[in-house]
């Protein structure tokens, strides 16, 4: 049941952050990002329209991430009309923490509009430090309105040694749901620079421990145990060939940079000022 993601036809993907708002202010956040909807924390349309543009000449795909996208609903909803002026809808893809699903018909109401675009996928970010403002009774709701309205979600779970509490609880929904998921590391970097806890420690222990609890719940539901049937990847592994670890990233002042996770020794130059053609020229070299 993998999704065939790379049914968005571009050779890489690209990062548009919408803002740098966000409530839920994780722990962990590379972009260190607060709760004020302050208006410069948000993409201009003209800046938008620029990465719109210059992406889609490089070949390159829109994730729509943040910060939270749906802090604003109206402000996502006219950041995908104008991307659809570039893009096809299942081009596009959105980065969300389902913080706005506190019901049913929350995640109905805000889940609807991106549907209503012709968007066919939506990623939730899933980790322990997520939980504290987005409960996962969030992503029961996201998956119950998404199946109503044929929507696509991936569950994208960042784990470490101290996530048992979560894995326990996740993998009851995988399997309840059959969701598709991705499984990673995070990466100590903005807010989480600042927590005396090393990521990678134990963790390829900590990864058993999670399929293990997948197959005992999917045991369970009677669902496929195989965690293969749930593994899916919603960035395209060919960038990597492509140019070492490059995933162009434009914050919402137009500064791009090589690769999210690696932003402080990556910055490239402003779209709004600047040919991303050429800044991919220079960093390839």
């Amino acid at each position: 049941m993998t999704l065939k993601l790379d049914h968005r036809h571009k050779l890489l993907d690209g990062d548009l952050l919408l803002t740098t708002a966000c409530p839920i202010e994780c722990g962990f956040c590379v972009y260190s990002c607060t709760a004020s909807k302050d208006p410069c924390k948000w993409m201009s349309e003209a800046t938008i329209r620029m990465v719109a543009d210059e992406y889609s000449k490089n070949n390159i795909g829109i994730r729509i991430s943040g910060g939270e996208p749906f802090y604003n609903l109206k402000r996502l909803e006219r950041c995908i009309e104008i991307l659809l002026e570039y893009y096809k809808p299942n081009e596009v893809l959105i980065i969300s923490s389902g913080f706005f699903a506190v019901d049913r018909e929350a995640a109905l109401a805000n889940l609807s509009m991106v549907k209503g675009k012709g968007i066919d996928t939506v990623v939730i970010s899933t980790d322990r430090f997520h939980l504290k403002n987005a409960p996962l009774r969030n992503i029961e709701n996201i998956l119950d309105a998404s199946r109503e309205l044929s929507l696509d979600v991936v569950l994208r779970i960042s784990i470490d040694e101290l996530s048992s509490k979560l894995i326990d609880s996740v993998t009851s929904i995988i399997a309840k749901y059959q969701v598709p998921i991705e499984v990673h590391e995070w990466c100590a970097l903005g807010r989480g620079e600042k927590l005396e806890i090393d990521p990678l420690k134990n963790y390829p222990s900590t990864r058993d421990y999670f399929f293990n609890k997948l197959k005992e719940r999917a045991r369970e539901c009677n669902a496929p145990l195989d965690p293969l049937f749930y593994l899916t990847q919603s960035a395209k592994r060919s960038q990597l060939e492509y140019c070492q670890q490059f995933f162009p990233t434009c914050f919402p002042n137009g500064n791009v940079y090589g690769c999210s996770m690696a932003m402080k020794g990556g910055y490239m130059g402003n779209i709004n000022k600047q040919n991303l053609g050429d800044m991919i020229r220079r960093w390839k070299n």
